[in-house]
């Protein structure tokens, strides 16, 4: 369950880096390939960032330190390796385009040092995460602290029946002066 949900989570940061990288595409398209690179390090650069956010939300949902850090760890992986199967397919189509030998090999595709930076990263959100816990139960605890757990409340009160009959009496009262009010007026 904690690495369908990290895998899934990842997946959706990965494909963040769709429609950055579409316009960064569609804007390149006579530019040089450097340019294009250029265009597509800021996206990398700001990655990090995303995978942060992610992994803090992602593993919002657990409690445990172990299932905390397997949850970010994952989350991080699986989102660098799709953003950069994206960015790489990015590149592959920019070839395309500009009639270009497209020269990729495997490590293009799974960068090392772009996937131990997702790591850290998400080990780092999953410390972030561990050291600042918020979870029902300590809202719960905050609320018997100060008093605000009270008991649920009476859903019958005779006094309310009583104020029940008294608007019933003031309708029929006021549908009954209307009636009068309209055979006065024929």
């Amino acid at each position: 369950m904690i690495v369908r949900h990290a895998l899934s989570n990842g997946l959706i940061c990965g494909l963040w880096a769709l429609i950055p990288g579409l316009i960064v595409l569609i804007n390149a398209e006579e530019a040089s390939i450097l340019s294009l690179a250029a265009e597509f390090l800021w996206l990398i650069i700001l990655f990090p960032a995303i995978i942060c956010v992610v992994c803090v939300v992602s593993s919002s949902a657990y409690t445990t330190p172990k299932d905390i850090m397997l949850n970010c760890t994952i989350c991080a992986t699986s989102g660098i390796i799709i953003m950069n199967l994206i960015v790489q397919i990015y590149f592959i189509l920019y070839f395309i385009m500009n009639d270009l030998k497209v020269d990729l090999g495997v490590s293009d595709f799974f960068n090392i040092e772009q996937i131990l930076i997702a790591l850290f990263t998400g080990l780092f959100a999953g410390l972030i995460r561990i050291f600042n816990p918020i979870t029902a139960g300590n809202i719960e605890e905050t609320q018997v602290q100060t008093g605000q757990n009270l008991p649920p409340k009476p859903n019958w009160d005779p006094r309310i029946e009583q104020l029940k009959q008294d608007i019933y009496q003031s309708n029929q009262a006021i549908q009954q002066l209307r009636k009068e009010l309209w055979q006065k007026r024929e």
